[in-house]
C-alpha cells in the first residue's frame, strides 16, 4: 500500500491510499481527518450563545430548549448525511468501477458502474464566487457525469452538455446515439 499526503482547498490534510490487489484490480482511497472536538464545540457554543442572548431579550425558556435540540439534531444530520470520512474507488479490470463512501456516522454507500456504461474519465471545474474546484468524474454512455471523489460538489446524473469528448479534443461534443 502506497500512501501520499496532500492538503485540500482549506488546508486540511488528506491521505490518498493506493492498493494493488492484482494486475487488473486496484483500489484508490481518499481519507479525510476525523471531525474535531474543537469544531463541534465552536459551533455548539455559537448556537447556544445566540440562544442565550435571545433568551435574555425574550425571557422565554423555550428558546434555550430549542437551541439544545437544534444543535443536537443538526450535528446528527450533518454526521449522517454530509460528513464523508473516506471515499474509495475500486477498479476491477474489465468489469467496472465501484465507488464507496464511509460517512462519519458509520453509514456506508456503494455504487457499481459496469464497464459497458463507462465512456471516459473527465475532470470538471466547479466554479464558485471564491474558488475553482476540480472534480474527477466518470462520463457514462448516456452522457451523464458521475463524480468519483468529492461527490458533494457535483450531484450525480448531471447532463454532460458542452463537455468535450476528451481533454485533447477541445470543443468537440460527444456524439449522440
Amino acid at each position: 500500500m502506497e500512501v501520499s499526503v496532500f492538503s485540500d482547498t482549506v488546508g486540511q490534510e488528506i491521505r490518498l491510499e493506493r492498493r494493488s490487489y492484482s494486475d487488473t484490480c486496484r483500489e484508490f482511497t481518499v481519507v479525510r481527518p476525523k471531525l474535531s472536538v474543537r469544531c463541534v464545540a465552536g459551533w455548539t457554543c455559537c448556537v447556544w450563545l445566540t440562544a442565550y442572548l435571545l433568551f435574555l431579550y425574550t425571557e422565554l425558556p423555550a428558546v434555550l430548549s430549542a437551541a439544545i435540540l437544534l444543535s443536537v439534531f443538526g450535528l446528527l444530520v450533518h454526521l449522517h448525511l454530509f460528513r464523508v470520512d473516506s471515499e474509495s474507488l475500486l477498479v476491477l479490470g474489465s468489469l467496472g468501477l465501484q465507488r464507496s463512501s464511509v460517512f462519519a456516522s458509520g453509514r456506508e454507500s456503494s455504487e457499481f458502474l459496469e464497464m459497458w456504461r463507462l465512456r471516459d474519465l473527465v475532470i470538471t471545474e466547479n466554479i464558485t464566487s471564491c474558488a475553482v474546484h476540480y472534480v474527477l468524474c466518470v462520463l457514462t454512455g448516456d452522457h451523464h457525469l458521475i463524480p468519483v471523489f468529492g461527490g458533494a460538489a457535483t450531484p450525480p446524473g448531471v447532463p454532460a452538455g458542452d463537455l468535450p469528448e476528451r481533454a485533447g479534443s477541445a470543443g468537440r461534443r460527444p456524439p449522440t446515439h
